[in-house]
């Protein structure tokens, strides 16, 4: 996994902010399908089967920081929907539900490799939009 690249962050970003300004939330619920897509086809590389999971957890970081980018870029404070609309609808909701849980899967594995003792992710409005913690347990075992 490699996270998103330089090209992705650009057009999430731009899509983002451009649809923001119309207060088109049904195209950013197809920009949140279309970074589910993106996401997919990075998660099911060959290769991702031997990445250090530290790697994992950085393409885990990029990916959640891309969705959350996307998410300010729509609804922050200085977008012109957030004087019209209050809080997401249900079905960008439910996509960032969708993403974060896709994100869940590799952040879980990557975690219990590192031997985290605990490990989450959140999703708050309108940031951080998707937040990763992990942690690990710094007192010894009896």
């Amino acid at each position: 996994m490699h996270g998103p690249d330089l090209d992705l962050r650009g057009e999430v970003a731009s899509r983002a902010h451009e649809l923001g300004g119309a207060g088109d939330e049904r195209g950013f619920e197809r920009l949140l399908d279309d970074i589910r897509s993106s996401y997919s086809e990075d998660v099911t590389r060959e290769e991702n089967q031997a990445q250090d999971p530290t790697e994992l957890l950085a393409a885990v970081d990029a990916w959640a920081s891309l969705i959350s980018d996307a998410c300010v870029r729509f609804y922050g404070p200085e977008s012109p929907l957030r004087q019209s609309l209050a809080g997401w609808s249900m079905k960008i909701a439910l996509k960032l539900r969708e993403l974060t849980n896709l994100l869940a899967h590799v952040q879980a594995n990557a975690a219990k490799q590192l031997g985290a003792s605990e490990y989450g992710m959140a999703i708050g409005f309108p940031w951080p939009s998707v937040s990763v913690s992990i942690v690990w347990d710094t007192q010894p075992r009896p």
